[in-house]
């Protein structure tokens, strides 16, 4: 794939009604209550990418379809919250009942995290692959039952990946749509740009609402899998005094709080994770 000049992004101003009437009408909806757009990667096997109504590459609104980036150019972002979680997804290939069960971050009284199941003590039968047969049974914490470590899968086979995939989620607002925010959810071969984009989020000086950073898609490989991956930049630009005002206030309205990402078109359109 050619790679194409990256066009250069200017901020838009806050809106000047944003911080006036910041969060009038919405007191009555609560978090559950809405699924938070995911920006979402088009990638060969995607199904708007066989419908061409979007290029391989494309970042696009998993809600309204909406192209947010063209493939080889970047959009501005700025970071409001990071989560992450397990999640046990019952196979495509098999009954298909979306996920089963999450693992949540939680802190424990004396400051260690643990990652607790929002369904405990609950056993689920799975065909991996549609074939074969596999029961998991979640513990209380995921760290007790080992869900999330290789050969848990298709339990006996070691070179099985985990039954319970690790997803690093970030809510981000776009300063060329008003500050919307989005969520993107980096899994499988994303977890490894994720990483290296924590590490920039966890030793920065500032707050993480306070940077703007770039976001686009390059092409990655697993081997002779190739695909598109997300990719962060590894600077970011200040955001100003407004701006990270009105942030400010958006983060405090999500934090703690349990942020439903919208995953109703979930699909395995990347490779799965492999071990090297």
């Amino acid at each position: 794939m050619a790679k194409k000049a990256v066009a250069k992004v200017e901020p838009k101003a806050l809106p000047a009604t944003a911080s006036k009437y910041a969060g009038m009408g919405q007191d009555t909806i609560d978090s559950d209550d809405i699924y938070m757009p995911r920006l979402k990667l088009g990638q060969d096997m995607s199904p708007l990418v066989k419908e061409k109504q979007i290029d391989v590459g494309d970042l696009y609104n998993s809600i309204t379809g909406e192209v947010l980036c063209k493939a080889g150019d970047v959009i501005p972002v700025i970071p409001i919250m990071h989560s992450k979680e397990y999640i046990l997804w019952d196979d495509r290939k098999g009954d298909d009942r979306g996920i089963l069960a999450r693992a949540i971050r939680t802190k424990m009284p004396d400051g260690a995290v643990r990652y607790k199941w929002d369904k405990p003590n609950t056993e689920f039968e799975v065909k991996v692959d549609g074939k074969t047969k596999v029961k998991y049974k979640t513990a209380q914490y995921i760290d007790e039952d080992n869900l999330n470590t290789w050969g848990t899968q298709i339990p006996g086979n070691s070179d099985s990946p985990p039954a319970a995939g690790e997803s690093q989620n970030y809510i981000l607002a776009l300063p060329e749509k008003d500050y919307e925010l989005i969520a993107v959810s980096l899994s499988k071969t994303g977890v490894s740009v994720a990483k290296k984009f924590n590490t920039n989020l966890k030793f920065g000086k500032s707050a993480i609402f306070e940077r703007q950073y770039k976001l686009g898609s390059f092409e990655d490989n697993r081997g002779d899998d190739r695909f598109m991956n997300f990719s962060f930049s590894n600077s970011y630009d200040p955001v100003d005094e407004t701006a990270a005002d009105h942030l400010f206030g958006v983060y405090t309205s999500i934090a703690g709080k349990n942020v439903i990402i919208d995953r109703s078109d979930e699909a395995e359109e990347a490779p799965k994770t492999k071990r090297f």
